[in-house]
């Protein structure tokens, strides 16, 4: 088949003679004027100015990054090529720096720029070195990244133009194109219906994958599949955009030439052609690449490389300031100083790795900076696999459901959980502006996006926020009015909504100490994910100022606090994953419980905004939403909203919770949690991994993907984050089912912005009430426009618009209807990497025919009691409240013998108490009523108020107890 091809490949010698002839001088010019840049800003920046440097000093003093220590010796070895230093490497000393003038260098630079970016061939290069060495000093020292610069803010703009659109990389492009096609023209020869199938490897931004549509536009009858690859999603959705709609065949994928197939679920032998360009130097491993690569291809496919042949100062100080261009351990394979290899290298490698017959089409043109590398693989690929592992006999872990049996929650313009409920049913937008009360954001208000953060300002001016988050009762949790005032906010608010979610479940102190082991601790664990620490800001302002405080105000204190207060024996612990913390503590809680470490646990999160500094910091980074708003899968997205918020659910086995007739929620079928790990950039996300742990969470509930009939999604609203995301949830689908939107998704984060540590329970709260009411609430609220790099159509997804009935799915089983309960997946991902899915159901309880609103013949206790009558009125109040809101919606009143009981039994006792007897609710409004207007006791109408303390016997007790 080579021979073959090599007669359809034209002569290309005189035009690498014309190209030599016009790119050398050129090309010779810039790369002197690049070292002399270098030389300045590394001078500028006080490197290599005394007469004698250390190297291993000088690293350890600007703190260089341990990436860039090769950087800097082949820097180094430039430098002194070209007599900038001498250098001494037996002493690792540089010596004789020639002094420079920056001003000057500069200048001659902005001369010769003009005529440069005049020139097709150069222009790419020069805005893409211009803007490196701008921001060497940064990258060296890690104040930015080399990432950041090529790629600002996703945009491939600056590097699309190195591989495309100038004479050399179209040289070579269309050599390799044209390769392709002999190849594609010689095997319909032998087989007229032949059906090829292609994969490229590291497509990028399609500099070279461009020229190859093009080629092969009179034959894509004959082309079954190009499947393009990248390591980003960013390169895919490219792709999507600027190719697809010419090239019917194209599929697209995540694709990592350094893992085994089988890890990446790809079949191997499935491909007639596999493509690769400039990207195989790129791994760690030569030989490992081949080997995956060659497990890619059918008996006798072909292998077609473009790989980099010559290093230059230009590489050096562009993609070479990436990490990955460092990556390589076979230093041996490689130039020295760079990760290229010769051709004889390629060919040499390339043969033990099972390939043979080698055609080398442009050989002669090697000096301009590329080869094409051709070779046909013998026999199939000894793919990796997979190791099985045995298990080792450890002691079982439960396998059960976790059942929702309490839960509580403040979120932005909603104190409780009901009027979260109506803000999320009607669609209400909780973002504000900053309130004043936090602080004056006109003192760092700089509007112009993007600059805010970098001089000390921001951009966003907007949040969602909790009120009164001041307002705390210590005396309540038996602290001191001292300690409470160093306590951080978010420590207080979570202990105050573990509280709330205990009453919520019915559970008092009491009631806990009755399940504890017999020491009074009881056996509950405590997991809430916080990320922010900025309250001890102000302590230490106050400290400069010389006012003693203490410095005390500790995220780990957030859980440790509640497991004291209420005499906790379980796991506590505080956890930060970032963005994913809440969703993380929720994992923790299930695992925790299902390993037999706690009988129950409460998990959730808290996460408030403290300090300017905050706003700040997200503005430096450009996390932040220029205009307020969080659009959710949504177009023109460009950034989240902070936003406040704290909440707690309460779990329990749920065969335990149904055994000791606890209120059910919700049942949690099953969780995941993995990392991303290396991604394209830090705060990259990574949709295989997302993959991954959709699927392990499936797995572990055994719920199949198609009874799931909404996604509670993580939906930052930003446009490469939410295309990811999307991507990963239809490929961890994709195994189970090719059925189209089908499936609502949504994010609470368009209503009340992004939470952080709180992200994950507001989520899953969000979740369990639309299960409760049976109704999916609209998320797409800041525009009528979905995000335009999202294909929903051909995903299992729809975004949830509007305020719908929440049906049941109804699937058809061995030729029968089946209707399923409501299922939703829940994901957040952590700014870090740490992803978590969770699989939440609606618990059906069996049908229960006791009249709820009706008079029952047998009257119930209602007490209620605080520490102090103001405390009880309000108490008072927010009952009268609950009983008239549901007595007049219908339907979702708790009945009453289970009010009573709660009341009874789940609430500890304290000294100001009020009791009556009721057949009804209204019954119960009217005595409430009567307590609130009157506040007396009228025992002719069987209404008890009494203060107890102790020396001091309630004058109501005994008769109460008869």
């Amino acid at each position: 088949m080579i021979h073959h091809i090599q007669c359809h490949i034209p002569d290309q010698s005189a035009q690498i003679e014309r190209l030599h002839a016009v790119l050398d001088q050129p090309t010779l010019e810039l790369e002197e004027m690049l070292v002399r840049l270098l030389w300045s800003q590394l001078q500028t920046s006080g490197w290599f100015t005394q007469s004698q440097t250390s190297i291993a000093e000088l690293k350890a003093r600007v703190g260089l990054p341990t990436l860039y220590k090769r950087w800097l010796d082949e820097t180094i070895a430039i430098l002194a090529h070209r007599k900038y230093l001498k250098y001494d490497a037996l002493s690792e000393h540089a010596t004789d720096p020639i002094p420079t003038d920056p001003a000057e260098v500069w200048s001659t630079w902005e001369r010769q720029k003009p005529l440069w970016l005049a020139d097709p061939d150069l222009k790419a290069r020069i805005m893409l070195a211009e803007a490196t060495l701008h921001a060497l000093p940064e990258i060296l020292t890690g104040q930015t990244t080399a990432t950041a610069i090529l790629f600002p803010k996703s945009s491939l703009e600056l590097v699309e133009g190195i591989y495309q659109h100038n004479r050399v990389a179209d040289f070579f492009n269309t050599i390799l194109a044209d390769t392709v096609v002999a190849y594609l023209r010689e095997t319909i020869k032998l087989e007229g219906s032949a059906r090829l199938r292609i994969l490229e490897i590291g497509a990028g931004t399609g500099g070279t994958s461009a020229m190859v549509f093009q080629s092969l536009l009179p034959y894509q009858e004959y082309i079954q599949e190009y499947c393009y690859t990248d390591l980003s999603q960013v390169f895919l959705l490219h792709a999507k955009q600027t190719y697809g709609p010419q090239n019917p065949y194209l599929t697209y994928r995540i694709f990592n030439v350094e893992r085994p197939l089988a890890d990446q679920g790809i079949t191997p032998g499935d491909y007639d052609l596999v493509i690769a360009a400039n990207v195989l130097h790129t791994t760690s491993n030569i030989r490992q690449a081949l080997c995956n690569a060659k497990a890619l291809l059918k008996p006798h496919g072909l292998l077609l490389l473009n790989e980099s042949s010559v290093k230059s100062v230009f590489l050096h100080l562009t993609f070479g300031l990436l990490e990955g261009w460092w990556l390589y351990k076979d230093t041996d394979l490689r130039l020295p100083g760079c990760p290229f290899l010769e051709w004889q290298t390629w060919q040499a490698v390339l043969q033990q790795e099972g390939f043979h017959h080698f055609f080398f089409p442009a050989q002669e043109a090697s000096e301009m900076g590329q080869q094409i590398i051709v070779a046909e693989s013998v026999g199939t690929g000894l793919h990796p696999v997979r190791e099985e592992r045995v298990g080792t006999g450890l002691a079982p872990v439960r396998e059960e459901d976790i059942a929702i049996i309490g839960i509580s929650g403040q979120y932005p313009q909603a104190e409780n959980l009901d009027t979260f409920w109506h803000n999320l049913e009607s669609g209400r937008d909780c973002i504000v502006e900053i309130p004043p009360e936090r602080w004056d954001y006109r003192r760092y208000y700089k509007p112009q996006e993007g600059t805010g953060g970098k001089t000390g300002g921001m951009y966003c001016k907007w949040g969602g926020f909790l009120p009164d988050i001041d307002k705390f009762d210590p005396s309540f949790f038996h602290i001191s009015p001292l300690e409470a005032r160093f306590m951080d906010p978010q420590e207080r608010l979570f202990l105050q909504t573990a509280s709330a979610c205990f009453e919520d479940a019915g559970y008092s102190q009491r009631m806990l100490r009755d399940e504890s082991a017999g020491d009074g601790r009881a056996n509950v664990g405590v997991f809430v994910g916080v990320t922010y620490n900025n309250y001890q800001l102000h302590l230490l302002q106050e400290y400069e100022k010389g006012n003693f405080v203490p410095i005390n105000s500790q995220t780990y204190s957030v859980a440790n606090r509640v497991s004291y207060i209420y005499n906790l024996r379980g796991p506590s612990l505080s956890i930060d994953t970032a963005c994913s913390s809440s969703l993380t503590a929720i994992h923790l809680a299930c695992e925790s419980i299902k390993r037999s470490e706690c009988a129950m646990a409460i998990a959730g999160g808290v996460n408030l905004s403290l300090h300017p500094s905050k706003y700040t910091s997200l503005c430096a980074t450009q996390f932040a939403s220029s205009d307020g708003h969080c659009r959710s899968f949504g177009q023109n997205g460009d950034g989240y909203v902070p936003g406040e918020g704290v909440g707690a659910v309460l779990l329990k086995p749920l065969s335990d919770a149904i055994a000791d007739g606890d209120h059910i929620h919700a049942v949690i079928k099953g969780t995941a949690v993995n990392s991303d790990g290396k991604t394209f950039g830090y705060s990259v996300p990574n949709p295989i991994a997302q993959t991954e742990v959709i699927r392990k969470a499936l797995e572990t509930a055994h719920v199949d993907p198609r009874t799931i009939s909404y996604v509670e999604a993580h939906g930052t609203g930003t446009k490469l984050g939410d295309p990811i995301e999307i991507t990963g949830l239809s490929d961890a689908w994709k195994p189970y089912t090719s059925a189209k939107q089908y499936c609502a998704i949504g994010s609470v984060k368009s209503n009340i912005g992004h939470l952080e540590a709180a992200a994950g329970i507001s989520q899953l709260t969000k979740v369990v009430l639309q299960m409760k009411h049976k109704k999916l609430v609209p998320s797409l609220l800041h525009t009528t426009s979905l995000n335009p790099h999202i294909d929903f159509e051909n995903t299992p997804f729809f975004v949830q618009q509007t305020l719908t009935e929440w049906k049941q799915p109804v699937l058809r089983v061995n030729g029968e209807e089946v209707v399923y309960p409501r299922r939703a997946g829940i994901s957040s991902f952590g700014a870090g990497g740490v992803n978590v899915h969770i699989v939440v159901e609606e618990y059906q309880a069996k049908d229960d025919q006791d009249n709820q609103h009706g008079r029952d013949k047998v009257p119930v206790i209602i007490p209620l009691s605080a520490k102090k009558e103001p405390n009880l009125r309000e108490y008072a109040a927010l009952l009268k409240g609950y009983m008239e809101k549901s007595l007049k919606g219908g339907g979702t009143m708790a009945k009453l013998k289970d009010i009573a009981y709660t009341l009874q039994t789940g609430r500890d006792p304290m000294p100001c108490r009020l009791a009556f007897t009721a057949r009804d609710p209204r019954e119960i409004i009217e005595k409430l009523s009567l307590f609130l207007n009157q506040g007396e006791a009228f025992e002719e109408k069987g209404l008890y108020v009494g203060y107890r303390t102790a020396d001091k016997k309630l004058i109501t007790e005994g008769t109460l107890d008869n």
